[in-house]
């Protein structure tokens, strides 16, 4: 998310799309939430997995290739479709843990990476914006 203005700008689209694509991929990502258990448990867990990272980087790919903000629009809400499909599967597998204490453990580690991973990923983008300004 943090990339995107970035890449609107140099797409040539408005960087004001943004704050629409932002919103568009927590639309997706609440349908998702409401979805995703019944995909998971029609399909598998891995089945279900590897499905919704598909997905993500499909999206990814329709963003590289189209340059057009309705593209865009409707490809951030899939990815946030698939990227709640990808939390309740990772979620659902830590959570089967034999015990409390175990499963404790597991979703800590968890969400120190995720928060973790989200707050490191800011840095570095700003860290190469500025790299990239620079130059």
């Amino acid at each position: 998310m943090s990339l995107i203005p970035l890449a609107l700008e140099s797409r040539g689209m408005a960087v004001s799309l943004a704050s629409w694509l932002a919103s568009v991929f927590y639309a997706g990502l609440l349908g998702g939430a409401l979805i995703s258990a019944r995909i998971v448990g029609r399909f598998g867990h891995r089945k279900s997995l590897v499905a919704f990272l598909l997905v993500v980087v499909g999206t990814v790919a329709v963003m590289a290739v189209f340059g057009s903000a309705p593209a865009w629009l409707v490809g951030r809400f899939i990815a946030g479709v698939a990227v709640a499909g990808v939390f309740v599967v990772i979620e659902s597998w830590l959570l089967m843990a034999d015990t409390e204490k175990a499963r404790a453990k597991r979703l800590g580690l968890y969400m120190a990476s995720l928060y973790g991973g989200s707050a490191l990923g800011q840095l570095v983008s700003a860290f190469l914006a500025q790299t990239m300004l620079c130059h």
